[in-house]
């Protein structure tokens, strides 16, 4: 799945996240993937996190967060396709769920086949 949103979407390591080869997990090195992943994650409301470009523990339980308002399973805080793929959608003022669903088909169908 690739990410579409222009906030992220020329950071190779975070593409390369967006299909699990591998997420992203505390002690990720690329700390500029990081500082976009946390950002991301500050822009859209979901967590109030340090930006710092360190995926340490806060970071993590900010992913969690992310897997838990849209009902995914929540892991140790790794961010990969399910999470980035709603942030992706957030960034760019998307929808999700229903909404997606009722004004985005094509869209919600590419999410739902790239989700299983």
């Amino acid at each position: 799945m690739a990410l579409r949103s222009p906030f992220w979407s020329a950071n190779l390591r975070l593409q390369k996240a967006a299909d699990n080869k591998p997420p992203m997990r505390q002690n990720e090195p690329d700390k500029a993937a990081v500082t976009l992943l946390q950002q991301a994650i500050v822009n859209t409301g979901i967590a109030v996190i340090k930006v710092d470009g360190a995926y340490g523990p806060k970071s993590a339980a900010a992913v969690r967060e992310v897997q838990k308002k849209f009902n995914m399973t929540q892991d140790e805080g790794s961010a990969g396709r399910q999470s980035l793929g709603i942030l992706d959608i957030l960034l760019q003022n998307g929808k999700v769920g229903s909404d997606l669903a009722r004004t985005d088909t094509v869209l919600a169908g590419q999410k739902v086949q790239a989700a299983i």
